[in-house]
């Protein structure tokens, strides 16, 4: 099966998972895990009213008939000889309709600090459920009523994803997995999901270790440094400063000319898409910052050199001055990879650079100190040749 990963990768968990996890929100818990993921900019997790409502309801069902059991369990004959522990005397002093509430509020918690997306409900498309529902297509296969709600959280799941490609769907239900989209991926566990997510932070680790070592980036820089010159004329460089009161000093170029590029300092790696099967990488785009370093020949029409005809209204000689500008810069750029998997290790290949700031503007904040200068003589041989006359 190929995968395609573009982070951050979306990240439906059914109310039936949040149930297979015993809803455990501690440090040692799975969800702890996923929410280090949502840290790193990995997952973003979906949700909605449905699931938030049918876990809700089992939180307060389920705790409460717990925290009765550990009540009675506490009354037993049997443990009479212990009832003046600390343990079971917090047990009998227990209030179970505020530690429900506790209880609810971790759910809260934990679904605020996630930052979780809420789908639309407004975008159920009601007439393809009850279609779905009479034709008894997943998923409600044998017509189940109880499935209405699987049918109205994937029906704002096949909306979502239309707008913002694939989402990952945690789900044990079986009627669920029957679902066949393109576009929405069914794992059965929250651990299975997780080791997704491994995965792909394998392949990350890897690529960036490859583009980091010495004799790949020389080639990176090299590749950016053609693909610069090459697009010279996107490059637009501004003679002219402007001070805090909005006034200009300087000149504007006629023409301007790429003499010398140098690429260096990548930094800021991050991958941002896997295309993988088992045994190939179709694809992994890696982005990154480029430090650059540009010099440009600059020429400008140099009135105050030129020589002006009263009389016929024209120059009589037009002079052209000429400045050459230092600018440093960083753009951004995507490094497209490809690989081969031989067990844990991956043998890489760079397939192509491409630089993402196709505008590049060069001002007085790209210019380097001291970095423009006049290289041209204004008193050039026409003056010379004029004083003899």
């Amino acid at each position: 099966m190929t995968k395609k990963m573009k982070f951050p990768l979306s990240v439906f968990v059914d109310s039936q998972a949040f149930i297979q996890e015993a809803n455990d929100f501690s440090d040692v818990g799975k969800f702890a895990l996923l929410k280090k993921h949502r840290d790193d900019g990995k997952v973003k997790l979906l949700t909605s009213v449905i699931v938030e409502g049918e876990v809700k309801n089992h939180i307060e069902s389920k705790v409460m008939e717990a925290l009765k059991n550990l009540q009675n369990l506490a009354r037993k004959p049997e443990l009479a000889i212990l009832r003046e522990r600390l343990q079971l005397k917090n047990l009998s002093t227990l209030k179970p309709d505020e530690e429900v509430k506790e209880a609810l509020n971790i759910f809260n918690d934990y679904i605020s600090n996630m930052e979780a997306v809420y789908l639309d409900l407004k975008s159920i498309d009601l007439t393809a459920v009850i279609d779905s529902y009479f034709s008894g297509t997943p998923p409600f296969v044998g017509k189940k009523k109880h499935e209405f709600p699987d049918a109205l959280n994937i029906s704002m799941l096949c909306k979502y994803s239309e707008k913002n490609g694939p989402v990952y769907v945690v789900s044990g239900d079986k009627d669920f997995a029957k679902i066949k989209l393109e576009d929405i991926v069914v794992l059965d566990k929250l651990s299975a999901f997780l080791d997704y997510l491994y995965s792909a932070e394998a392949i990350t680790t890897q690529a960036k270790d490859y583009i980091n070592s010495k004799s790949v980036l020389k080639d990176i820089y090299e590749k950016v440094r053609e693909k610069i010159f090459n697009m010279d004329d996107k490059l637009k460089v501004d003679g002219r400063d402007c001070d805090r009161h909005g006034c200009y000093d300087g000149v504007e170029y006629d023409e301007v000319e790429l003499i010398f590029v140098s690429a260096k300092n990548l930094s800021n790696l991050e991958v941002i898409n896997i295309v993988s099967n088992d045994e190939f990488i179709d694809e992994i785009i890696v982005e990154a910052d480029c430090e650059l370093e540009l010099k440009f020949k600059c020429s400008f029409f140099d009135e105050e050199n030129s020589v002006w005809d009263s009389v016929d209204k024209e120059y009589v000689l037009v002079h052209y001055g000429e400045i050459e500008e230092h600018h440093s810069v960083n753009v951004q750029i995507e490094i497209f990879l490809i690989g081969n998997k031989d067990n844990e290790k991956i043998s890489f290949e760079m397939d192509d650079i491409v630089i993402r700031d196709v505008n590049i503007e060069l001002d007085q904040y790209t210019l380097q100190e001291n970095g423009r200068s006049r290289i041209d003589n204004p008193y050039n041989k026409y003056w010379y040749e004029n004083d003899e006359e």
